[in-house]
């Protein structure tokens, strides 16, 4: 299993993917950007990630915004929140084994990502900090 049967999986849940870069591909669902990517080299993995969902635009915010990604980290399971440089990012790996219910693993990967993006502004909004992003 990998990159085709990924894509066409995609396309049957009914997703429109653009390419965007050699490796990724991008995608819309509920207002949010989606992108979906992959390794020539290692054709079991793959990464769904909602980008740039928050941007840390004033230093004084950043450990606050570092404990939120952290709490969110430990309490949901498959989902990362990531802070790459100033941007936070959800990212969502998985493991393309054979016998993989894909188009269900998909749809769940989406599903938790967008719960990791709505307990992030949830907890932004809920300590004071500014609601930059989505």
């Amino acid at each position: 299993m990998g990159n085709q049967e990924v894509l066409n999986a995609l396309h049957e849940l009914g997703f429109i993917v653009k390419q965007k870069y050699p490796d990724s591909y991008a995608f819309r669902f509920e207002r949010l950007n989606y992108l979906y990517s992959f390794e020539e080299e290692d054709e079991s993995f793959c990464a769904f990630n909602i980008p740039c969902i928050y941007e840390v635009e004033d230093e004084h915010y950043r450990p606050a915004i570092l404990d939120i990604i952290n709490e969110i980290n430990a309490r949901l399971k498959y989902t990362k929140l990531i802070l790459h440089e100033d941007s936070v990012w959800a990212s969502y790996e998985l493991r393309l084994n054979k016998g993989l219910e894909l188009e269900d693993a998909i749809h769940y990967a989406i599903l938790i990502l967008r719960a990791s993006v709505d307990n992030f502004f949830e907890k932004v909004n809920g300590g004071g900090i500014p609601k930059i992003g989505n």
